[in-house]
C-alpha cells in the first residue's frame, strides 16, 4: 500500500517541481527531502505525537502516513532526474489537441517512464519493509508489520523463524538481480 499512494503523489511533486523550477521547486524539494534526512527516531516520536492527537496510532491509516512519509523522498530521487530528462514538447502537443492534464499524464508521461517508475514502486517498498522504528510507534495488535514483529521476536526470544525470513528475502533479491541481468543481456 506505501508504494501504490508514495509513487503518484511523489510523480505529481516531481512534476509540479520540473514545470515551477526556481525557488518554488527548491522549496518543494527541500520540504519533501526532509524525512530523508532527518533521524528516523525523531520523525517516529514527532510522528507519534501528531498521529496520537488525531487517535490515528495503532490504525493502518497511521502505519500508512508514517511508511509514505519515508517513501515519498526514496520515490523523488528516483523519479527527478527521468522527468529531468523528459521531452516536455510531447505533453504540450497532446495539450493543444485537446488532452486534459490526467490523460497527458497517463497516457504520454507514465508509458515513458515505466522503468522509473517501477523502480520508484520497488524502493518504496523496500523502504516501507525495511521500516521498524516508525512501525515500533505506531503500529500494534494487527496492524504490526513484519519487520516490528521481527524485531520484537530478536529482543524477546530465541527462535529460528527470522533466520528462515531473512534467507528467505536473500534468496528474492537474488533471484531479482539475477532476472535483470538475464534480461540486460539478452
Amino acid at each position: 500500500m506505501t508504494a501504490t499512494v508514495a509513487v503518484p503523489l511523489a510523480l505529481l511533486a516531481c512534476i509540479s517541481m520540473n514545470r515551477l523550477g526556481g525557488k518554488a521547486a527548491a522549496t518543494i524539494q527541500g520540504v519533501l527531502l526532509t524525512p530523508s534526512v532527518v533521524p528516523g527516531i525523531l520523525l517516529a516520536i514527532g510522528l507519534f505525537f501528531v498521529l496520537a492527537a488525531q487517535r490515528l496510532v495503532g490504525t493502518l491509516f497511521g502505519v500508512l502516513v508514517g511508511h509514505v512519509v519515508l517513501a515519498i523522498p526514496v520515490a523523488c530521487i528516483v523519479l527527478l532526474p527521468a522527468l529531468a530528462r523528459f521531452d516536455w514538447n510531447q505533453v504540450q502537443a497532446a495539450r493543444s489537441l485537446g488532452a486534459n492534464w490526467p490523460r497527458a499524464i497517463g497516457g504520454i508521461i507514465v508509458p515513458q517512464l515505466q522503468i522509473s517508475l517501477l523502480s520508484a514502486t520497488l524502493m518504496a517498498f523496500l523502504t516501507s519493509l525495511d521500516e521498524s522504528v516508525i512501525s515500533i510507534f505506531v503500529a500494534s495488535g494487527q496492524n504490526s508489520t513484519l519487520p516490528k514483529l521481527m524485531f520484537l521476536s530478536l529482543r524477546d526470544q530465541i527462535d529460528p523463524t527470522i533466520a528462515a525470513i531473512s534467507t528467505l528475502w536473500t534468496v528474492i533479491v537474488l533471484v531479482a538481480v539475477l532476472i535483470v541481468s538475464l534480461r540486460q543481456k539478452s
